[in-house]
């Protein structure tokens, strides 16, 4: 089983919809937090969707705050 996340819930924005970056928004989604998918790659934002999460290309990304902010896009 997985620990417990933080309990304040809130946005989460995910940023890098790959294999790890749609894990991360399934179990966010599942801790009660407000998930979006941000990236580049059409299919996988696609795929973002397809899982029930809210999925935005970067260059359309709302700059506003969030809660969590979590990058896998391996590019760091």
């Amino acid at each position: 089983a997985l620990p417990r996340l933080a309990p304040a819930k809130g946005d989460a924005l995910v940023i890098g919809p790959g294999a790890i970056g749609l894990m991360w928004g399934a179990v966010l989604r599942r801790e009660g937090w407000g998930v979006t998918i941000a990236g580049r790659n059409p299919e996988r934002l696609a795929a973002a969707r397809a899982m029930d999460l809210s999925a935005v290309p970067l260059s359309e990304l709302d700059r506003r705050d969030h809660d969590l902010v979590v990058e896998c896009t391996g590019q760091v």
